[in-house]
Protein backbone atom coordinates (compact mmCIF):
# COMPACT_ATOMS: atom_id res chain seq x y z
CA UNK A 1 0.00 0.00 0.00
CA UNK A 2 1.53 3.31 -1.17
CA UNK A 3 0.85 6.45 1.28
CA UNK A 4 0.15 9.16 0.00
CA UNK A 5 2.28 12.37 0.09
CA UNK A 6 0.96 15.86 0.08
CA UNK A 7 2.39 17.86 -2.66
CA UNK A 8 3.30 20.60 -0.75
CA UNK A 9 5.52 18.33 1.78
CA UNK A 10 7.39 17.04 -1.69
CA UNK A 11 7.68 21.04 -2.94
CA UNK A 12 9.36 21.79 0.21
CA UNK A 13 12.03 19.16 -0.23
CA UNK A 14 12.71 19.40 -3.17
CA UNK A 15 12.76 23.83 -2.66
CA UNK A 16 15.43 22.66 0.05
CA UNK A 17 17.22 20.46 -2.88
CA UNK A 18 17.03 23.54 -5.17
CA UNK A 19 18.67 25.18 -2.55
CA UNK A 20 21.20 23.14 -2.54
CA UNK A 21 22.82 23.96 -5.86
CA UNK A 22 25.41 25.94 -5.04
CA UNK A 23 26.67 22.68 -3.98
CA UNK A 24 26.12 20.33 -6.25
CA UNK A 25 28.42 17.41 -4.71
CA UNK A 26 26.57 14.75 -2.35
CA UNK A 27 23.53 14.18 -1.56
CA UNK A 28 21.86 17.61 -1.66
CA UNK A 29 23.70 18.21 -5.30
CA UNK A 30 22.69 14.71 -6.68
CA UNK A 31 18.84 15.47 -5.41
CA UNK A 32 19.06 19.11 -6.70
CA UNK A 33 20.18 17.55 -10.07
CA UNK A 34 17.27 15.19 -10.06
CA UNK A 35 14.81 17.91 -8.96
CA UNK A 36 16.27 20.19 -12.02
CA UNK A 37 15.72 17.42 -14.18
CA UNK A 38 12.16 17.14 -13.60
CA UNK A 39 12.09 21.06 -14.43
CA UNK A 40 13.28 20.31 -17.93
CA UNK A 41 11.06 20.81 -20.78
CA UNK A 42 12.84 18.18 -23.10
CA UNK A 43 11.12 15.58 -24.66
CA UNK A 44 12.96 12.84 -22.41
CA UNK A 45 10.09 11.09 -19.75
CA UNK A 46 10.71 12.10 -16.25
CA UNK A 47 11.90 8.35 -15.56
CA UNK A 48 14.45 9.21 -18.17
CA UNK A 49 15.87 12.80 -16.72
CA UNK A 50 16.12 11.00 -13.18
CA UNK A 51 18.79 8.85 -14.69
CA UNK A 52 20.16 11.21 -16.69
CA UNK A 53 20.28 13.21 -13.15
CA UNK A 54 21.85 10.44 -11.40
CA UNK A 55 24.84 9.96 -13.88
CA UNK A 56 27.45 9.00 -13.66
CA UNK A 57 25.16 7.24 -10.99
CA UNK A 58 24.07 3.35 -11.05
CA UNK A 59 22.98 1.90 -14.42
CA UNK A 60 23.26 -1.42 -13.48
CA UNK A 61 22.39 -3.37 -9.91
CA UNK A 62 26.18 -4.77 -10.17
CA UNK A 63 27.13 -1.04 -10.26
CA UNK A 64 25.70 -0.69 -6.66
CA UNK A 65 27.41 -3.98 -5.33
CA UNK A 66 30.53 -2.84 -2.92
CA UNK A 67 34.05 -3.33 -3.97
CA UNK A 68 34.51 -6.10 -1.04
CA UNK A 69 31.37 -8.38 -2.20
CA UNK A 70 28.99 -6.57 0.17
CA UNK A 71 25.34 -6.14 -0.07
CA UNK A 72 24.18 -3.33 -2.56
CA UNK A 73 23.25 -0.32 -1.41
CA UNK A 74 21.70 2.73 -3.26
CA UNK A 75 23.02 5.73 -3.13
CA UNK A 76 21.53 8.44 -0.60
CA UNK A 77 19.95 10.64 -3.70
CA UNK A 78 17.83 7.99 -4.95
CA UNK A 79 17.17 6.49 -1.51
CA UNK A 80 15.68 10.09 -0.41
CA UNK A 81 13.38 10.33 -2.97
CA UNK A 82 12.44 6.26 -2.15
CA UNK A 83 11.34 8.18 1.06
CA UNK A 84 9.42 10.61 -0.20
CA UNK A 85 7.81 8.17 -2.49
CA UNK A 86 8.71 9.93 -5.42
CA UNK A 87 10.23 7.15 -7.49
CA UNK A 88 10.38 3.04 -7.06
CA UNK A 89 13.59 0.99 -8.09
CA UNK A 90 13.55 -2.73 -9.49
CA UNK A 91 16.20 -5.13 -10.85
CA UNK A 92 15.47 -6.66 -14.36
CA UNK A 93 17.85 -8.50 -15.46
CA UNK A 94 20.57 -6.75 -13.24
CA UNK A 95 19.39 -3.14 -15.44
CA UNK A 96 18.31 -0.40 -12.21
CA UNK A 97 14.87 0.57 -13.72
CA UNK A 98 13.52 3.44 -11.86
CA UNK A 99 10.44 4.57 -12.52
CA UNK A 100 8.02 7.08 -10.89
CA UNK A 101 5.34 6.69 -8.50
CA UNK A 102 1.77 8.63 -8.99
CA UNK A 103 3.32 10.94 -6.60
CA UNK A 104 6.57 11.54 -8.66
CA UNK A 105 4.37 11.99 -11.85
CA UNK A 106 2.40 14.43 -9.52
CA UNK A 107 5.60 16.25 -9.27
CA UNK A 108 6.93 16.15 -12.27
CA UNK A 109 3.40 17.76 -14.30
CA UNK A 110 3.35 20.28 -11.23
CA UNK A 111 7.18 21.58 -11.86
CA UNK A 112 6.52 21.45 -15.57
Amino acid sequence: MKIPVKTESITRHLGRALGAVGKMDGVPGATARVAMSLLSMDEKSPEDRIMIALRPGPQKISDLVTPAGGAAALPLAIENLHKLRLITTEDIEGDLIVSLTQSGTQVADTLK
